[in-house]
């Protein structure tokens, strides 16, 4: 479910059909029987649509069938069209083509055109959003940015940037896990027969000391990409991590525009909708709200 790309709606905007029909259904994703629901709609649609081409035919110069056949396969589609979470629906076909998208946002009623371009004002607005954000998940093993609106979020490509974890990126075999130091006891002990001596000390890494100065090298490793990539927007970038990496990334960075709330979890290999949710859910947005 995303908002259609810049260069799908380029060339949807560029179509030169002799006849583009545009539609806009809006979906209940809510109610228990909202899957027989969204058929219906569809459906009335087509019909509404059908009947529209039957009562211009002598105006229009395509088969009426042949452009209503593509809509008429994708009612019957039972795997990509009625699944749930889907707030609606674009459809946009013509003689050769048909194009369609699960939308984020909410369509206030059925509505559909049928001249020579397709009608995408709802769809360019949507990609308009003013509403920008960056998320930064980030773990031992993987760091990823990600832009996202209201609507929809996806990976950004960093120049530069490594992709490898902390152990590519440091080149590391093996973690140090301990280490033996000396020195004098705290308390000198007298033993019959001896001196005051000095005793000898084992100690354990703590793994979280050990993670801690390997982080704040991995951490600097990557702050130059991600800052210089970040100093050309003001959008707020949210961290997104195991809440105890946050102070020390915060350490080791120039970036200006961290948000004040994170979220917290290991999004390494979350869905992007599961992670796009959280973040519209920790920032408070509501899509439908946004202008």
């Amino acid at each position: 479910m995303s908002l259609p790309t810049t260069e799908q709606l380029e060339e949807l905007g560029t179509a030169q059909p002799k006849l583009a029909i545009s539609a806009y259904v809006p979906f209940d994703n809510e109610s228990p029987d909202a899957i027989e629901t969204n058929r219906i709609r569809v459906k009335n649609l087509i019909s509404d649509i059908e009947d529209v081409l039957k009562d211009n035919k002598n105006k229009i110069d395509s088969p009426t069938k042949k452009i209503l056949k593509p809509l008429q396969n994708l009612l019957e589609d039972p795997d990509q069209l009625w699944q749930r979470n889907i707030r609606s629906f674009a459809v946009f076909v013509d003689e050769s083509q048909l194009k369609y998208f699960f939308l984020p946002m909410s369509q206030p009623e059925p509505v559909f055109q049928i001249q020579e371009s397709f009608y995408l004002d709802p769809l360019v607005a949507a990609n308009d959003d003013p509403q920008t954000y960056y998320a930064l998940s980030l773990s031992h093993e993987h760091l990823q940015l990600y832009k996202f609106n209201p609507y929809d979020i996806e990976p950004v490509e960093v120049p530069g940037l490594p992709s490898g974890g902390m152990e590519e990126v440091l080149n590391i075999d093996e973690y140090p896990d301990a280490h033996q130091f000396h020195g004098e006891s705290p308390r000198a002990t007298q033993d019959e027969g001896n001196a005051a001596g000095t005793s000898q000390h084992h100690g354990q890494y703590e793994p979280n000391d050990v993670d801690k100065d390997l982080l704040k090298q991995y951490f600097r490793q990557l702050d130059g990409p991600l800052s210089t990539y970040m100093q050309q927007t003001d959008a707020p970038l949210v961290l997104a991590g195991v809440n105890w990496l946050f102070p020390i990334f915060k350490q080791c960075t120039s970036l200006q525009n961290l948000h004040s709330k994170t979220l917290d979890g290991n999004y390494q290999h979350v869905n992007q909708d599961e992670l796009h949710s959280k973040l519209i859910n920790l920032l408070e947005i509501n899509p439908d709200e946004t202008s």
